[in-house]
């Protein structure tokens, strides 16, 4: 984003604001806006395919990790998922969910 910093934190107040007019109805006492270029991981067309499964071919042996494919970027989000698409994996495994 080419905007300044006080101008990012605005537009993501007044999208709050917008969307939990409850949660935002106090003023903003502080914000800080940190930015990381190229946080979130862009594959190149084709290499999905290539990211492993959270189940593996080895018995009880499971994986979790932006690497793996949960079809979702490198972010918190995809951490999530990734994590739960591995337990769901144990526990199928271990017979806990059918």
């Amino acid at each position: 984003m080419k905007l300044d910093n006080d101008a990012v934190i605005d537009l993501v107040m007044r999208d709050m604001q917008r969307l939990y007019p409850l949660a935002t109805k106090e003023s903003l006492v502080k914000a800080k806006l940190v930015r990381v270029p190229k946080s979130v991981h862009r594959a190149i067309p084709g290499a999905e395919r290539l990211r492993p499964g959270a189940r593996t071919p080895v018995d009880n042996l499971f994986l979790a990790g932006c690497y793996t494919n949960h079809r979702f970027p490198a972010s918190i989000e995809g951490a999530i998922r990734s994590a739960r698409y591995a337990v769901d994996g144990v526990l199928e495994f271990a017979g806990a969910r059918t």
